[in-house]
């Protein structure tokens, strides 16, 4: 299993990429983007194996990603966050 280390935006269809937080997540379970506003998204946050349940929980930006809020907090199992993260 691999891991990586947060949320990754373009604004250059792929060309460049730039670090835009969540560092510690290590795996990135779901993402939507708000499709009337591109600087309003969702991240569904998961744990990795040795840390089950610190930093899950579902993740809001409304500016592009510069902060965050968690807007749904931990749960014991990963699959109870996907009902709730849904395209706005």
């Amino acid at each position: 299993m691999t891991y990586g280390d947060g949320v990754y935006k373009s604004t250059d269809d792929g060309k460049t990429w730039i670090h835009i937080g969540l560092e510690d997540t290590r795996q990135i379970g779901a993402l939507i983007v708000d499709p009337s506003n591109p600087e309003s998204f969702s991240s569904r946050r998961s744990a990795t194996l040795s840390d089950p349940t610190r930093n899950r929980g579902i993740y809001r930006t409304t500016d592009g990603g510069k902060s965050w809020t968690r807007v749904l907090g931990q749960g014991r199992q990963n699959g109870r966050h996907r009902r709730h993260l849904r395209s706005p």
